[in-house]
């Protein structure tokens, strides 16, 4: 912020939150799709907070959202 002022400096954190939430989308994504959904039997109840933790920030990618929904219902 100081370097570059409240807006540009609010822009550039923006730009570097969404661009890591992408790639963690991505590696959830392979995940599921290597090993289904990873729940609380699978990985643990703390390891699977985070799993989905990392899906409810998917909010780009509602597609997604639905499958991972279906997928938690099972």
């Amino acid at each position: 912020m100081e370097a570059h002022g409240f807006e540009k400096g609010w822009e550039i954190f923006e730009g570097k939150r969404d661009s890591i939430g992408l790639i963690n989308q991505e590696k959830i994504k392979q995940l599921y799709t290597t090993y289904g959904y990873l729940g609380h039997k699978e990985v643990g109840e703390e390891a699977s907070s985070n799993f989905w933790i990392s899906i409810q920030h998917a909010d780009n990618d509602v597609a997604f959202h639905q499958e991972m929904l279906r997928a938690l219902k099972i």
